[in-house]
């Protein structure tokens, strides 16, 4: 579902430090932060294109890619995978 996943962080060494993720899906560019374990759409929202079963597939996905990254948030990797929201 998702391609050209690249992930930098921001505001290093801050104590609001986050990362900020892009990618694509069909061609088009979608943003968004991870925060204390959370997704935060930037705009365009996917929420806006795809179905909520889709977004929740697509949620797991990122949550994966991030992990892949070293990335984990205040979440533990059991924790993530748990999640019935995502």
């Amino acid at each position: 579902m998702v391609d050209g996943f690249e992930v930098v962080t921001k505001f290093d060494e801050r104590t609001y430090e986050r990362y900020e993720f892009q990618f694509y899906i069909d061609g088009e560019l979608y943003k968004g932060d991870f925060y204390e374990g959370e997704i935060n759409w930037l705009n365009p929202n996917p929420k806006q294109t795809i179905s909520e079963s889709e977004l929740q597939s697509l949620e797991h996905e990122i949550f994966g890619l991030l992990q892949q990254h070293n990335i984990r948030g205040t979440m533990g990797t059991a924790e993530m995978e748990a999640r019935d929201d995502i």
